[in-house]
């Protein structure tokens, strides 16, 4: 029986993963290929904390409006399936939240981009872990992160480190 593709407007909404696999791809294959996917999506996330509003306007895409917070200002953003809330101080990033859109947990290697895309050059130091989620303080002492549920929806902070 001669097999029919389907039309290239129905070719094109095919998974990556799917194609791999139905066209022989090793799991391996199937395992980088997913690799890339999350490193584009964090990658082309490039804003960190102490960026300036237009950068992170540049890098986060669509933005969504949140409240006002006296003294600061705030927007949301959705990319890559994810949500990214930022508080600015003075039009600079103090405060960033990373979560995903449809409200599932953030896997380690992504918590770990994060992490290391707000770095600045420091390592992130372990701090507590708490039923309820995961604490770093940066070892520069300027910033600090925790992991826990906001809202019932997993969620990463990156914050500027209180200021004495």
């Amino acid at each position: 029986m001669k097999r029919v593709d389907a039309p290239a407007s129905r070719r094109s909404h095919r998974c990556p993963a799917r194609l791999l696999r139905l066209s022989g791809g090793s799991p391996l294959a199937v395992f980088i290929l997913g690799l890339l996917a999350i490193s584009a999506v964090l990658g082309s996330a490039s804003a960190n904390l102490g960026d300036s509003e237009a950068k992170i306007n540049a890098a986060y895409g669509k933005r969504l409006e949140m409240p006002r917070i006296a003294g600061n200002q705030g927007h949301q953003y959705e990319k890559g399936g994810f949500i990214y809330d930022v508080m600015f101080r003075d039009g600079v990033s103090v405060f960033e939240m990373y979560a995903r859109a449809n409200q599932a947990e953030l896997s380690s290697k992504e918590i770990a981009a994060f992490l290391k895309a707000n770095a600045a050059g420091a390592t992130w130091i372990p701090a507590n872990e708490k039923p309820g989620g995961r604490e770093w303080k940066r070892s520069d002492h300027k910033a600090k992160a925790a992991y826990f549920r906001m809202g019932g929806r997993p969620t990463l902070t990156v914050m500027e480190a209180t200021r004495k």
